[in-house]
C-alpha cells in the first residue's frame, strides 16, 4: 500500500497560492515591525520640548516636614525668569 500525504491531498493553502502567501507574510511582517517601532518609540522617543528645541525644567528641593521658614527666590533668579515677579505686600 502506498501512503499518501494528507496535507497535499487536502489542498494546503501554501501550496495552492505561494505568491499570495509570501505577500501576506511580508505585509504581516512590515505591519508588525511598524507597530513594534511605534511602541518602542513612545517609551524611548524624544519629548515634545526636545523636538521643538525648548529647554524647560523645574528644580525640586526637599525640605524637612513642619519647616516654617519662608524661602523667596533671589533677585538674580527672578531676573532670569519671564513669569515670576515679586509680590508687594
Amino acid at each position: 500500500m502506498e501512503k499518501t500525504n494528507t496535507i497535499s491531498k487536502s489542498g494546503n493553502i501554501f501550496n495552492k497560492y505561494p505568491k499570495i502567501t509570501i505577500i501576506f507574510v511580508i505585509i504581516l511582517f512590515i505591519v508588525t515591525l511598524i507597530g513594534v517601532l511605534i511602541i518602542i518609540g513612545s517609551f524611548v522617543g524624544i519629548s515634545r520640548n526636545e523636538k521643538y528645541g525648548l529647554q524647560r525644567n523645574i528644580r525640586l528641593r526637599e525640605h524637612h516636614p513642619f519647616k516654617e521658614k519662608i524661602m523667596l527666590p533671589s533677585d538674580e533668579y527672578l531676573n532670569k525668569t519671564d513669569t515670576l515677579f515679586k509680590k508687594r505686600i
